[in-house]
């Protein structure tokens, strides 16, 4: 039987590499949620500049009068000039500031893709085979339930650790993409209510900087970390679990 320091020791070399790993995926979620909250602000800041009525030169009231009857008044001649030179200065800077957002993600993503390549990696052997390991001792004949329990639900609780963690990078890598490309949709209804040229230059330029560098986040080039990404990869882990499953020897014990 192990004593106490042999016992540390098993514990500090076996887990050591998975709790390293565990830090590793945290840290990087959590610098990638911290510069979405960066893109939802420029986007609330942006949508402040959208006027509410959505019209720009001409303000249309309606005056009720004789109850259901409604009479539409134009009220024009109004200042617009310093309304939309604030807007261009607004934009100017959450343009800027959507820039050194983005560069800052490009080079977090740069900084970690080596380590999301291997936590990709770890993440689909360990998970084939727990999940191999979970289904053999639930289903199989020759391996007896009662006696190994403990390491059956062990084996269960980890499948959902590792599913959670690698369910965490893919989601909030897609999140903050998909609000990083919100910015675009809300600059076109900024366009699209504003008449000053000026303003309607410099916000196509923002587009066209949004549409030729898009945030993505990738593992060194060879996977897109989004919600399809997550789905294809359970659904590779889930096919070789099953092709394992097959050609196991204990499969014959269950027909």
């Amino acid at each position: 039987m192990l004593d106490l320091p042999q016992v540390t020791q098993l514990v500090l070399t076996l887990h050591y590499p998975i709790h390293v790993n565990a830090v590793v995926d945290f840290t990087f979620t959590a610098i990638i949620n911290c510069l979405g909250m960066r893109f939802i602000d420029i986007n609330s800041l942006l949508k402040k500049i959208l006027p509410n009525n959505r019209i720009t030169r001409n303000e249309k009231t309606l005056h009720s009068t004789y109850g259901r009857i409604y009479v539409i008044s134009t009220v024009s001649n109004v200042p617009f000039k310093k309304s939309e030179e604030k807007k261009l200065i607004k934009v100017l800077i959450l343009k800027s500031l959507y820039k050194e957002l983005t560069d800052i993600s490009v080079e977090v993503n740069r900084i970690y893709q080596i380590q999301i390549v291997i936590l990709i990696a770890s993440f689909f052997t360990v998970l084939t085979g727990f999940y191999y390991i979970s289904f053999a001792g639930i289903f199989f004949k020759n391996i007896d339930l009662h006696e190994h329990w403990s390491a059956k639900v062990n084996g269960l609780l980890w499948c959902i650790a590792y599913s959670y963690r690698f369910y965490d990078i893919t989601i909030t890598c897609s999140r903050v993409s998909s609000e990083a490309m919100k910015t675009k949709e809300i600059l076109f209804e900024i366009r699209n209510a504003t008449e000053d040229e000026e303003l309607q230059c410099e916000i196509d330029q923002f587009t066209l900087q949004i549409t030729q560098c898009p945030l993505v986040f990738t593992a060194c080039g060879l996977f897109t970390l989004d919600y399809s990404f997550f789905e294809n990869f359970i659904g590779r882990v889930l096919m070789y679990t099953v092709i394992l499953i097959q050609f196991s020897p204990d499969v014959q014990n269950l027909l």
